[in-house]
């Protein structure tokens, strides 16, 4: 509070260069301010610092928090030839002007509008792709100070300007979209709740259509100012209704058919909207494809990952396939948005939309069955995401990738110093007496025993290749429905469909209104996948060529890669689970 304006204003020249940065990378994206307005405040900014007096507060906060979404979205490079500094300087002088500004414009307890402007365009460049705890705190603040203000009322309901309604509209949908990004990094469920709040989505017009003496009240049929903000409106909607719509499933009071099948709704009405309204040929209007398409598509894995790799119940084909189709969508398209030239001017936000929980559910999806058909386009993505040489085999790049989340999850637990539950210690412990027994049954061939009936090993253990892929596949025709058929043949599974935990049964007659048979065959494989040759398939015995990479293959890969158990390990797991047997026959 001791600091003043000019300790961290920059020059006019150089703040003329971040409000344009940010008119051209951020409001396209992010849009929390009307343009028109917000230039007629910047121009008065400047001049009540030309004639030696101080704007308003409020008026500082939001050309500070502007500024700084600026310098965030620029690269390094441009900083350094423009500024003459670097980006981390400029970034820390600007947040500390904003912060600055929000102090002493009393952000904690005004209720103007344009102050909690600043303060969610202050929250824009910080809520992206790392989002920690202190980030929820911070948006959650923001949501109940908004609240008190009635930003979760329309302001159609207070006789407001068409600018006025606009702009609280536009502030409150940035706050539901930043409280469903903190929701998703930090755990807890979105704190805005559906029917908390009646605030309308932002009319799909430009701006200067709000200047007009007779301003719009409908949406207008083509592309305008509000369309990407409105996209994102409507697809975060979704994803709130999703997070409750899930509590009601475990609690058995909605289907799992309902909640699917309203994504699928919502997908065909967005696309069949907007996509008419957009040209590829145009990159801002390109950018928002791809966003509908991550948002949406991302639906579908929010409502269904649980339930892929359950190992109580089988999850049926066709709806495994609806996953694996739209987590390889989400996929390509954020690749897109991050690889095409066009674009780069709003990569830098692309961490908001996608994080890449696809790619971990996928990789073991086809690790674990190989023969699926979509499994090179899923490998293909894979190795960009993960940064992976592309002429190792499947089961090569999958064990680089699992093996360094593990060391990384380790030092994370470590440095946390995190404690599992007593339900995961017991699950672990049973895993390792299994894996300990079995170990022991193929080494006593190699063993010599003692009066005692102790094995010790003669020799150096065998390195055995561990078990990789299932035996292919045995079809079986349904009866009843041609969803009916499984992915992977259960022992007692008797070839019919499993009834998911703790849900009722799917709709299927439903479910084909929606997702016709012909598109939504279950059909997942390769029809003639040959196991024998597949180089990175199951492998039995120790005979068989691993085809390891050689040194200079992985030189460039910074995996820790464990293919093995820890031999070590599993001899003094051994040793002490014979004498732990031992002492209680005694």
């Amino acid at each position: 509070m001791n600091t003043n304006l000019i300790d961290y204003l920059p020059t006019k020249n150089a703040a003329d260069q971040l409000i344009a940065q940010y008119f051209a990378a951020v409001h396209i994206m992010c849009r929390a301010v009307h343009r028109q307005s917000f230039e007629a405040q910047y121009a008065l900014f400047w001049g009540q610092i030309a004639t030696g007096s101080e704007p308003a507060r409020s008026v500082q906060a939001l050309v500070f928090a502007a500024m700084f979404s600026g310098a965030v979205s620029l690269d390094e490079i441009v900083i350094t030839q423009q500024f003459g500094t670097s980006k981390a300087a400029l970034i820390d002088s600007l947040r500390s002007g904003t912060e600055m500004a929000l102090a002493k414009a009393n952000f904690l307890r005004t209720t103007r509008v344009d102050v909690m402007q600043a303060f969610v365009m202050y929250l824009i460049p910080l809520v992206r792709a790392e989002v920690s705890r202190a980030h929820s705190a911070l948006v959650g603040t923001a949501i109940r100070l908004a609240e008190c203000m009635g930003l979760h009322r329309d302001g159609t309901y207070y006789s407001m300007s068409a600018v006025d309604v606009h702009v609280r509209r536009l502030v409150w949908h940035q706050l539901c979209f930043l409280d469903l990004r903190t929701c998703e990094a930090t755990g807890p469920r979105p704190q805005i709740r559906p029917g908390d709040y009646d605030t309308r989505f932002p009319l799909n017009v430009d701006d200067t259509d709000l200047l007009s003496d007779e301003p719009p009240t409908e949406d207008k049929p083509y592309w305008t100012d509000a369309t990407l903000i409105r996209i994102r409106a409507e697809y975060a909607e979704l994803r709130r209704q999703l997070w409750f719509d899930i509590v009601q499933i475990d609690k058995k009071k909605k289907s799992l058919t309902s909640a699917v099948i309203k994504v699928q709704k919502t997908w065909t009405a967005l696309t069949g909207k907007y996509f008419a309204m957009i040209d590829d040929n145009v990159p801002i209007q390109r950018l928002a494809k791809h966003i509908l398409t991550l948002g949406v598509q991302g639906c579908f894995l929010q409502v269904l990952h649980r339930y892929l790799f359950s190992a109580a119940q089988r999850m049926p084909d066709r709806l495994r396939q609806l996953l694996i189709e739209a987590g390889l969508m989400q996929m390509e398209h954020a690749i897109a948005l991050e690889t095409t030239p066009e674009l780069a001017l709003w990569a830098w936000y692309k961490g908001a939309f996608n994080q890449y929980h696809s790619a971990l559910l996928l990789m073991v999806e086809v690790y674990a069955y190989p023969m699926r058909k979509d499994a090179p386009r899923i490998w293909k993505c894979l190795d960009y995401i993960f940064d992976i040489p592309s002429h190792l085999n499947p089961k090569q790049k999958a064990e680089l990738v699992i093996t360094d989340l593990r060391d990384r999850m380790q030092v994370y637990h470590q440095m946390r110093k995190l404690k599992a539950t007593t339900q995961m210690e017991e699950r672990v412990g049973s895993l390792n007496t299994s894996a300990v027994r079995g170990w022991d049954l193929e080494n006593k061939t190699a063993a010599g025993a003692d009066a005692a009936g102790t094995t010790f090993a003669t020799g150096p253990t065998p390195l055995l290749p561990l078990s990789f892929s299932p035996p292919p596949i045995a079809r079986t025709e349904s009866t009843t429905d041609h969803s009916r058929q499984g992915s992977v043949g259960m022992a007692g599974s008797g070839g019919g469909d499993a009834v998911m935990q703790g849900m009722e049964e799917i709709d299927w007659a439903e479910w084909d209104k929606y997702f016709p048979i012909e598109q939504n065959t279950g059909e997942l494989n390769v029809s003639d996948f040959d196991f024998a040759n597949y180089s990175g398939g199951a492998m039995r015995g120790p005979s068989i060529d691993l085809a390891m990479p050689s040194t200079g293959d992985l030189a460039d890969i910074n995996f820790t890669p464990t293919f093995y158990p820890n031999v070590d390990f599993v001899r003094v797991a051994t040793n002490s689970g014979r004498q732990d047997r031992d002492s209680r026959s005694n």
